[in-house]
């Protein structure tokens, strides 16, 4: 997929092509709804943070995608977590969770298109 990545106004526009790494469904953790820090826990559970002090933290399924950002310049290895993963399946028309997508269905839906994601 051919993507431009534009992030907050302190930083550039990226545009490179995107690939995806993962094979079978996107991986998950539990972690802090806060923070997004692993916890040792199920999801839903109610608890006080030790990482970043919320004490209305709840227990989450949190997303992890590996990917490949290429273009003419260079080439870079990294991990869209939970908010990137959620915005590229809106940009994919993809609308189940990540847990229950298989990275097969994101390599068909992006190879013809040309995307924007916005990055935080």
């Amino acid at each position: 997929m051919h993507l431009l990545l534009f992030c907050r106004a302190r930083f550039p526009i990226l545009q490179g092509n995107l690939t995806f790494l993962e094979t079978g469904h996107i991986t998950f953790y539990i972690g802090c709804n806060g923070c997004n820090k692993t916890v040792n826990s199920v999801q839903g559970v109610h608890f006080q943070c030790l990482h970043c002090g919320n004490k209305n933290g709840v227990t989450s399924k949190r997303f992890g995608l590996g990917v490949n950002i290429s273009d003419a310049t260079s080439v870079l290895d990294t991990t869209l977590f939970t908010n990137e993963v959620f915005k590229l399946l809106h940009v994919l028309q993809i609308y189940e969770t990540p847990d229950r997508v298989d990275c097969g269905q994101l390599i068909i839906k992006s190879k013809p298109s040309l995307s924007q994601l916005h990055l935080n």
